[in-house]
């Protein structure tokens, strides 16, 4: 939404506005779709769920910053990459995490913020390293290696979290 406002004020037409703000959302596509079909989800709560997870984590801030990181080399350029794909794998495991809580919540709210309040104590370090990492005049592939690992720590605890539920241990 956010954007598309933007485009429009920038002097799009609102139907070229969704569509450009929605370009960002196509390399996310196919890992939706494949989660929703390997786990038998609605692809509609998927979509929603793991937009709602990066909004509340900031993983598109993130993101962005990982993309627009210069690259002086081959070597900054494969880390890129790579940075790219370990949070994209990141956002779609937190994602099924979520849409697997045990319990009888159907609305993916409800089910994020269950699980969050679940996870408190990592989302909040991964939160405070965002928010570190905000406040830096100049980041580096060391600072986003730190926090990629913060968050396959949460995104780890949450599938343990998630298969110990479903075998009650």
């Amino acid at each position: 939404e956010g954007s598309a406002k933007e485009f429009i004020q920038a002097g799009l037409s609102e139907d070229t506005a969704y569509k450009a703000a929605s370009i960002p959302m196509l390399s996310s596509a196919l890992d939706v779709v494949d989660a929703s079909m390997m786990y038998h989800l609605a692809l509609e709560q998927v979509m929603a769920a793991y937009t709602m997870v990066g909004a509340r984590l900031e993983l598109g801030w993130f993101r962005d910053q990982i993309k627009q990181h210069p690259v002086m080399n081959n070597w900054d350029a494969l880390a890129r990459s790579a940075f790219r794909d370990d949070l994209d794998r990141q956002q779609i495991s937190l994602t099924i995490s979520i849409l697997q809580m045990e319990g009888n919540m159907t609305d993916v709210e409800a089910k994020l913020e269950a699980w969050m309040a679940h996870h408190q104590h990592l989302v909040d370090r991964f939160k405070d390293l965002v928010t570190n990492l905000k406040a830096q005049p100049q980041r580096n592939y060391t600072m986003y290696s730190v926090a990629l690992r913060e968050l396959s720590d949460l995104s780890q605890a949450a599938r343990v979290s998630s298969v110990a539920a479903k075998f009650g241990t």
